[in-house]
């Protein structure tokens, strides 16, 4: 189970606790371009969308270790599913962790 890492940055925290629970589906992106990580994955929610604000909304990465195998999967074109296993969001950088699975 990834946990998400980055989740303290550029007001990730208010989204995580403002719209994030246990079970809501999360979308993992490649970030190929990412100029620390080559494998990135970062890891988006779908907020409600009111006035400018909602849509998908970043709450993090998927951690180094575990975006080295995951990054492979997604070029390749497979189809992962994900969503929010666990989260601690009273802490300044709340931690989250995701489940995820392969789609056949």
């Amino acid at each position: 189970m990834p946990d998400i890492v980055g989740t303290g940055y550029k007001g990730r925290d208010k989204i995580i606790r403002s719209f994030v629970k246990p079970g809501d589906p999360v979308y993992l992106i490649r970030d190929k371009h990412n100029q620390h990580d080559s494998n990135a994955i970062a890891v988006y929610v779908d907020t409600p969308k009111f006035l400018w604000f909602g849509g998908l909304k970043q709450i993090g990465f998927i951690d180094k270790e575990r975006a080295a195998k995951i990054s492979e999967k997604i070029d390749l074109g497979i189809k992962i599913e994900a969503k929010i296993l666990s989260m601690y969001a009273d802490m300044k950088f709340p931690r989250v962790t995701i489940s995820w699975r392969i789609i056949k």
